[in-house]
């Protein structure tokens, strides 16, 4: 596990989930952080494969404690700003990033002491009984939390149909939720012309901002060029990557690893850029099981609960994963 790797799956989830149609967003540290979870409850096959997406060559306590740390940093990106306050201009520290655990388990099932302990200790999750028979009461416990968590911005991430008792037992649901105010606020948003690559052109809200010597960053190969944007105190970026004029956006996506990564947030000041940007929100919903299978998770969806799949997670029974969702969005304003 290292950077490296973190960016590797991210690229591979990304050339599987990309489609020309539509605008999509998630979260790979999410995603990262649940199969981690899931990975200290499983044994054999599904162990191994899990271990071959998330930490090849690390052994069972190296994977643990590396998503572990990363979680407990995460934790403590928050200055402690209250956004329920006007915004001031002069503060220095704008930003936090949430991040909560909760599993959802049904009071019929007993977790296993030692997976329990995992989660608490390392992953600082919470536990939260749930009677899944009433799927309304349970529904509601989920998506409250969910909206709680992300402060409003997600306020649902199931729905009645996702709950299928007796066979329903667990919910490991994750929220992630990142605010942070621009280091310099950009112009009032205008009407412009937005250019689709299907030839579609359409009115849209647009942010501009005439940064002159504001510590932008900006990068540039043979076919693209990068954009880093700062929000506060330069600890957190936006940055925008683009393919030149006649240039496919997949064949870029193809390219993308850590040492094409590493060139497009390269330090590389720039004196004077002017950019225009849509002020845009955008949410995805995303069913994990068909990508998570064609990276190579296929044993733990198997109906068949044999000794080789998650059997660590309940004291006396072995389950397998029959839904993965997962929930992401961004909105970027003229502020933040």
């Amino acid at each position: 596990m290292s950077l490296k790797s973190e960016i590797k799956f991210s690229t591979k989830f990304l050339n599987l989930l990309y489609s020309p149609d539509k605008p999509t967003i998630y979260a790979p540290s999410i995603l990262l952080n649940s199969l981690a979870m899931i990975f200290a409850g499983c044994d054999g096959i599904t162990a191994e494969e899990i271990a071959e997406i998330i930490g090849k060559e690390k052994n069972c306590h190296e994977i643990i404690e590396y998503y572990s740390n990363l979680i407990h940093y995460c934790k403590t990106v928050d200055d402690g700003l209250n956004w329920e306050e006007e915004y001031i201009k002069s503060r220095q520290v704008c930003y936090k990033l949430l991040l909560s655990n909760r599993l959802f388990v049904s009071n019929k099932k007993i977790l296993s002491s030692k997976w329990k302990k995992i989660m608490d200790e390392k992953f600082d999750s919470e536990f939260e009984s749930v009677d899944f028979d009433n799927k309304v009461e349970a529904v509601d416990k989920m998506n409250n939390f969910v909206k709680e968590k992300t402060e409003g911005h997600i306020s649902k991430i199931v729905d009645e149909n996702d709950i299928n008792p007796p066979l329903t037992v667990l919910f490991l649901i994750n929220a992630l939720c990142f605010q942070g105010f621009w280091m310099e606020e950009f112009d009032d948003p205008k009407l412009q012309n937005f250019y689709s690559k299907n030839g579609n052109i359409r009115e849209i809200e647009m942010i501009t901002k005439d940064a002159h010597m504001k510590g932008w960053n900006l990068t540039e190969g043979e076919d693209w060029q990068c954009l880093g944007i700062p929000f506060k105190t330069y600890q957190s970026w936006f940055h925008i990557l683009l393919p030149n004029k006649n240039v496919d956006l997949k064949d870029l996506i193809d390219k993308l690893d850590y040492t094409f990564i590493q060139k497009c947030i390269k330090t590389q000041k720039v004196d004077k850029v002017i950019a225009t940007i849509p002020a845009f929100h955008i949410e995805s919903d995303i069913d994990l099981k068909e990508i998570l299978q064609k990276m190579g998770l296929t044993n733990a969806f198997k109906g068949q609960t044999d000794a080789h799949g998650i059997n660590k997670i309940f004291e006396d029974d072995r389950v397998f994963i029959s839904k993965a969702i997962h929930k992401a969005g961004m909105k970027v304003r003229k502020l933040l």
